[in-house]
């Protein structure tokens, strides 16, 4: 199970265009090491929950972007598997993401969503990630 990078996505709307990317973590799957990215300091929109509400100053995109890539490459050989218990919702955002700041994707193309099910097959109750940094 090498190179599975479990991601978590937060936004104020329901995709690129129609909102924006406040944060998102990452859980290096082998090493259990993370990433936080944060694009906007925000909060739970309390009408709504689902989607963040801004509340604070914004990031740069394409410094939290190249930090993330690097991350990647740091924590995996190069190949990344990008792993999601909602892998439409969230890739639609990182891929938006990489491609709009940095004109790349380090997970390529697609998520992966065969991997999320073999995952939480094989891995142990005890340790299934339950939710991503936040």
């Amino acid at each position: 199970m090498k190179n599975l990078i479990f991601v978590d996505c937060e936004a104020t709307g329901p995709c690129p265009g129609k909102g924006e990317l406040t944060e998102f973590g990452a859980v290096d799957f082998a090493s259990r090491q993370t990433f936080h990215g944060v694009l906007f300091e925000s909060r739970p929109n309390p009408d709504n929950p689902a989607h963040s509400e801004i509340t604070g100053r914004a990031f740069d995109p394409v410094q939290v972007f190249t930090d993330f890539e690097r991350w990647l490459l740091s924590v995996t050989n190069g190949r990344c598997i990008f792993v999601s218990d909602n892998p439409a919702y969230d890739f639609q955002w990182i891929n938006y993401g990489f491609h709009h700041t940095i004109g790349r994707n380090p997970f390529g193309l697609q998520a992966d969503a065969s991997a999320t099910a073999g995952v939480l097959v094989s891995t142990p109750r005890r340790r299934r990630p339950h939710s991503l940094v936040r």
